[in-house]
């Protein structure tokens, strides 16, 4: 990195220095000239960051779990292994099942229309039919038979009739199905037949007069923001991710979730300068310190252009990731042991 840095002289806690200044900025963390070797597949705390955006928000902590098998009951399911702490934003979009609940999934549609709920979740791929749109040379309805990623679905109403397809090369078929017809999330109608197999969980049970099937008989699908609204993480809490995103950075993920911690925190989206640029959350706190870059035309060198340009196209999406927490040993002046301080990385 062909960049000279003029570090301001006296360090100072990053919230500090982000009230005096303002962001994108550069800075470094102080190590009074006692920066350790890197180890090889460490993250290396001493080089300089650009810092983007400030965050304020509420994060959930959890433990990467390993030997449970959560097709039984809590009863049953025993933890044998934790893994690297995730960290989960109250913004990520995946969903969950709380593994502690004695409920199981629906494993047909013909069980899900059975109780008609207003929104279910499809945790697996399946083979489903979609509505193709319409062309001005066709009037019909025709549709599309496809293997239908995981996602969330709202049901309309249960359907017996002769479809149109399109089959294997182009020709259209035609078949009488019983299905169950929902709407995705992209707004494109779906048939789902009754004999179709699958995973399916209830997101949202359809609100009638007359009595409500009991909870007990299905099992839920939930957002990080469903359950924090709904209290649920006042108790030890296990979760199963059953669709979205898993962390980017290599963990050994298994989907099962221990819920450790609940926090509301501050921190600063930044990236690294060097040739593979990296995303990061640094915590807003008393400790460690920073040094701010002081020669401020570094904004207009070409490698400080390009992790600005990287963090335009990549921090929005960063920020909602579930990420895994990275604990570095800082080592403090006049102390003598080292005090494990987390960092949120790629």
């Amino acid at each position: 990195m062909d960049l000279s840095f003029k570090w301001s002289e006296r360090p100072k806690p990053l919230g500090d220095i982000l009230n005096e200044g303002h962001l994108p900025m550069i800075v470094k963390m102080h190590s009074d000239g006692k920066a350790k070797p890197i180890k090889e597949g460490t993250f290396d705390m001493n080089q300089p960051f650009l810092l983007f955006t400030n965050l304020k928000g509420v994060k959930l902590y959890a433990e990467n779990v390993a030997g449970v098998d959560d097709t039984k009951s809590h009863r049953e399911s025993k933890v044998n292994d934790t893994g690297p702490l995730m960290v989960i934003p109250l913004e990520y979009k995946g969903w969950f099942r709380i593994i502690d609940e004695e409920n199981l999934p629906l494993k047909t549609i013909a069980n899900v229309a059975r109780l008609m709920p207003a929104v279910i979740l499809s945790a697996k791929y399946v083979t489903a039919f979609c509505r193709l749109p319409p062309t001005s040379s066709r009037k019909q309805d025709i549709y599309d038979k496809v293997d239908l990623a995981p996602g969330t679905f709202s049901i309309q109403s249960i359907v017996e009739d002769y479809v149109q397809y399109m089959g294997s090369l182009g020709t259209v078929k035609k078949t009488l199905l019983r299905c169950l017809k929902c709407t995705s999330e992209s707004g494109q109608e779906v048939l789902f037949p009754f004999d179709l197999d699958g995973e399916f969980y209830v997101v949202e049970a359809k609100k009638t007069k007359s009595k409500p099937l009991e909870k007990e008989q299905y099992s839920y699908a939930y957002t990080i923001n469903t359950l924090v609204r709904m209290g649920t993480f006042t108790k030890p809490t296990r979760l199963k991710l059953l669709c979205g995103e898993p962390p980017s950075k290599p963990c050994g993920f298994t989907s099962i979730l221990k819920v450790v911690d609940i926090v509301r925190d501050k921190t600063v989206v930044a990236c690294t300068l060097s040739p593979d640029q990296k995303l990061l959350e640094l915590p807003v706190t008393p400790f460690p310190l920073f040094q701010k870059a002081t020669n401020e035309d570094l904004i207009e060198e070409k490698v400080v252009k390009e992790a600005l340009r990287f963090l335009k196209s990549n921090a929005d999406k960063y920020v909602c990731e579930i990420k895994v927490r990275t604990k570095v040993n800082l080592e403090t002046k006049g102390k003598k042991e080292n005090k494990p301080r987390p960092v949120t990385t790629l």
